[in-house]
């Protein structure tokens, strides 16, 4: 092998390359290929391995850094959402009847100051009477002390302005269920309230998403906030996510809802939501059954 340690061997494994050799030559020529290929693994091993662990740390100098960076907005978020929920001191409710004075008494009871808005005196003298009852009988059963009670009578404000919205920093409206009402009522608020204004629709199955399209330039403030009735009886609200919502106001909500004593249950926005598209099929399977059994 060694009289041929000179020779060239470049295309050694093309067979044209190979002629006039012996097979002697010819053969001392590949072992010096395989000698030469089997000296270079290693450094191409080396260079590999030095390749790979640079493509290694570099992920994971990538993947640390967004772990950082999500970590970062995970607090901002909660920062965020506890700002919303703590910057809470008073709440429009909107509709003074049967519905919106339970949301209120629901409130009152929290310490949160409650804005009553009707858009007539009877209907909001109404409203303020069953408030002031629920406050009676709280009282009457020592579930409340007399300060307690003149603090919720106090912090109680009925009005027929609608303007009178812009000093609360939530809105919840609570009229009869009629699309078009709320719409018009949502671009009222956006109108009237500061752009930190948590509003919240007690709609019972209505598209969030179609009433949160009147407020166009806040739909990630609105969210649906479904008390179930009694409102000051019943501890379950469906917390209702529409397509724009922001994750931060939903947390706010949520914070709110259970500072009111309820049992907050996240849903998607759909007909009915989960409670009543339950209640909804149960009556279609009980009209059934007595069909049948009438049949």
């Amino acid at each position: 092998v060694s009289a041929f340690s000179d020779f060239d061997i470049t295309g050694v494994e093309n067979v044209e390359g190979m002629e006039g050799m012996s097979a002697e030559q010819y053969h001392a020529a590949l072992r010096l290929k395989l000698a030469k290929r089997q000296r270079e693994r290693p450094e191409r091993l080396a260079e590999g391995e030095a390749q790979v662990e640079t493509e290694r740390r570099n992920l994971d100098s990538k993947l640390e850094a967004e772990r950082r960076d999500l970590e970062a907005k995970r607090q901002e978020l909660a920062v965020h959402r506890r700002e919303l929920a703590a910057a809470v001191r008073t709440v429009g409710i909107i509709g003074a009847g049967l519905m919106g004075s339970g949301i209120a008494m629901c409130f009152l009871r929290a310490g949160y100051r409650v804005m009553l808005i009707e858009t007539k005196q009877a209907a909001l003298d109404r409203g303020v009477k069953l408030v002031q009852a629920d406050i009676a009988k709280q009282l009457k059963r020592g579930k409340l002390s007399e300060a307690a009670a003149r603090s919720q009578a106090v912090r109680l404000s009925p009005t027929l302005a609608f303007a009178d919205l812009a000093r609360c920093e939530m809105v919840v409206e609570a009229v009869f269920e009629s699309l078009a009402v709320k719409r018009q009522i949502f671009a009222q608020l956006e109108a009237i309230c500061p752009a930190s204004t948590l509003l919240c629709t007690n709609t019972s199955a209505l598209d969030i998403d179609q009433i949160a399209a009147a407020a166009p330039t806040r739909p990630h403030m609105v969210m649906g906030m479904h008390f179930f009735s009694p409102a000051n009886v019943m501890r379950l609200v469906e917390n209702v996510r529409a397509a724009r919502t922001a994750p931060a106001v939903v947390a706010a909500v949520t914070l709110v809802a259970l500072r009111l004593g309820k049992t907050p249950v996240l849903v998607g926005n759909c007909p009915g939501f989960v409670g009543n598209r339950m209640l909804g099929r149960s009556e279609e399977h009980t009209s059934e059954l007595q069909s049948l059994t009438s049949s």
